[in-house]
């Protein structure tokens, strides 16, 4: 049998010991705290709090455009929504939604797992996808991060965003290779990163004195090959037709695997090789595995959630206990209860040990001059919308909400 998790961080039981500290740790976990939430949860268990949040199932984005759909054209139908309305769907969960810890960490996952509407085209002015890849987020929220990677590879919205959507098996008659986006972004930004990483999330050197480099571009070429044949069910994704519901649906659900676009060509990558004649489903399972099995992957997922979350420049030890709770799949919660199944990757045991680690003690983090962050736009604002109890039940209407770019807006 596995060795039993260690005991939990002293100190975490009393997160909710007063006003002061109840409120700091929800301005961490939620987009913001009212009077309302800080008050009865003062005296209580955080481990009591944190389990009735993993509970909460939230909302979906698809249904809430649904239901914008049908405000504005007075029919529930997908036949037309306003352009990048999917804003609408993320105001309303963050301001009045209930399931606060799961839209916060969809959220932080949403800046690690990019995908953007920024820069126009078909992801602005189609908002379906970008519901979809929504729903993906908090869906997985506290899952498994090998899970969620595999959501998103065969999301719409990454499709597109990354350039994998329609990608085809290389052709050496006309040099036609594999597109390498999302290979090289799965690695870069989603996994493992540019550099050989410690446990504690700092770089291992070499003889020379410098970080340790992962892989060439040798790697990324392989490892393109796997992300061929990927594409939306109907033909005509190119030229979406808003009135067509048929066509806007094969958005709203998984990418499909084309055969006969799929490399079947070996794919060496990270030191591994996938056969030659190895089908698309089963080359995409075991990329992810493999790249989920990299020793990187702890420390540099456990550093970035550590940022979103609670200080912006953390401890290497820090990032260690984060990370090796990462790798266990498990965390005991101060009142005894164990989070996670035991699987490396597990979401909910990750995020409890971010926010009920040592250093981020109420008493600990307040002593320390190096410890914090200075909130995003997007939080500040969200926290004086719940604050002064904003309406957010009809988001469509708030225009000025529907582009935060300009600086003149957010200041972010």
């Amino acid at each position: 049998p596995p060795p039993p998790p260690p005991p939990p961080p002293s100190g975490s039981s009393s997160t909710f010991s007063t006003e002061q500290s109840t409120s700091r740790f929800l301005t961490q976990a939620t987009f913001g705290p009212t009077s309302e939430q800080v008050l009865p949860l003062v005296g209580t268990d955080v481990s009591d709090w944190l389990v009735a949040e993993f509970n909460k199932p939230g909302t979906s984005s698809l249904e809430d455009l649904a239901i914008y759909a049908g405000r504005i054209s007075g029919e529930a139908e997908f036949n037309f929504i306003v352009g990048n309305s999917t804003t609408n769907t993320f105001w309303r969960d963050a301001v009045q939604g209930d399931a606060q810890l799961r839209d916060r960490m969809a959220f932080a996952l949403s800046q690690i797992l990019v995908a953007s509407t920024f820069g126009g085209e078909l992801l602005q002015d189609l908002p379906q996808p970008m519901a979809y890849y929504q729903d993906v987020l908090k869906r997985n929220a506290f899952g498994n991060y090998r899970d969620l990677l595999e959501e998103v590879t065969y999301s719409p919205a990454m499709g597109h965003y990354l350039t994998y959507l329609g990608n085809e098996k290389g052709d050496p008659a006309t040099g036609r290779m594999p597109d390498e986006n999302y290979a090289r972004e799965i690695l870069q930004l989603f996994t493992i990163g540019l550099v050989e990483l410690n446990i504690d999330g700092t770089s291992v050197l070499g003889a020379n004195g410098q970080p340790v480099e992962l892989y060439t571009n040798a790697d990324i070429t392989g490892l393109a090959k796997v992300f061929t044949g990927l594409d939306l069910a109907n033909a005509e994704r190119d030229d979406p037709t808003f009135d067509n519901a048929e066509i806007l649906n094969d958005w709203n659900v998984p990418l499909e695997i084309f055969p006969e676009a799929h490399s079947t060509e070996a794919k060496s990558f990270l030191g591994t090789t996938i056969p030659a004649g190895t089908q698309a489903e089963a080359s995409i399972d075991a990329a992810l595995d493999h790249i989920m099995a990299h020793p990187n992957v702890g420390p540099f997922v456990g550093r970035q959630l550590i940022q979103r979350f609670t200080p912006s420049n953390p401890d290497p030890d820090y990032v260690r206990r984060v990370a090796e709770v990462f790798n266990r799949g498990r965390f005991t919660l101060p009142n005894g209860t164990s989070v996670g199944d035991g699987r490396k990757g597990d979401l909910a045991a990750t995020i409890s040990a971010v926010f009920l680690d040592p250093d981020n003690d109420f008493d600990t983090a307040l002593a320390s001059p190096t410890f914090g962050k200075l909130r995003e736009p997007i939080l500040r604002f969200t926290h004086w919308a719940r604050v002064t109890g904003v309406d957010a039940s009809r988001p469509e209407y708030a225009s000025l909400l529907y582009d935060t770019i300009s600086p003149r807006d957010l200041n972010q």
